[in-house]
């Protein structure tokens, strides 16, 4: 059962806003060199403002949607990528690390299994093991989705496929935009991330 998925159609809106911003634009600039000033800094004006509020309206509704928690059994999808725990194993061990509060417990590397964040063909899947140690008076555990940091780990995979050569692309405008404009984005800027639930 997959009990949210972030679709596209999100991104489809800002692309749609994006280029209806970008053709007024150009008709502005066009105004110009016909010397309608007037008329250009008139349209210029309009269309900044309705981009101003579009990301306003967008911010707005991030703040504003819930979080979502994905149960043990349930997936979780986000474009084409999906996730899900399927079962937790709990080991009791003797304390090896005191942690405070809002805490945070790091993956424990395991070369033996297959990393989390292997590129996949569309339709492949894989299944694998996450290990963590936890404060045993941990009572809600839940699982967070980042990339890694080089200092991490994170390389450009041994396993599994290459990404292709835009997804590596600078960030760039075209991609600050869509960031910032694309309602219903999980990792939108005040949006409370997806986790999955553990414990």
């Amino acid at each position: 059962m997959i009990v949210h998925s972030d679709v596209e159609i999100g991104f489809w809106l800002a692309l749609l806003v994006g280029f209806g911003a970008a053709v007024s634009l150009v008709i502005s600039g066009i105004l110009v060199l016909e010397r309608k000033f007037r008329t250009a800094a008139s349209v210029a004006k309009t269309t900044l403002s309705v981009m101003v509020v579009w990301v306003i309206a967008v911010s707005l509704v991030s703040l504003l949607t819930p979080q979502t928690i994905v149960r043990v059994g349930d997936n979780y999808c986000e474009e084409i990528r999906c996730i899900g725990i399927d079962k937790v194993r709990v080991e009791p061990k003797e304390p090896e690390t005191v942690y405070d509060q809002g805490r945070r417990f790091p993956l424990i590397g395991d070369p033996a299994v297959i990393p989390y964040d292997t590129y996949l063909d569309p339709g492949q899947k894989i299944q694998t093991t996450l290990t963590f140690v936890a404060a045993s008076d941990a009572r809600q555990l839940f699982l967070t989705f980042r990339p890694r940091s080089k200092a991490e780990g994170a390389k450009l995979p041994a396993v599994g496929k290459t990404p292709p050569a835009w997804a590596t692309l600078p960030f760039g405008l075209l991609g600050a935009w869509f960031y910032v404009a694309s309602p219903g984005r999980d990792d939108a800027p005040l949006h409370k991330p997806t986790v999955l639930r553990v414990l």
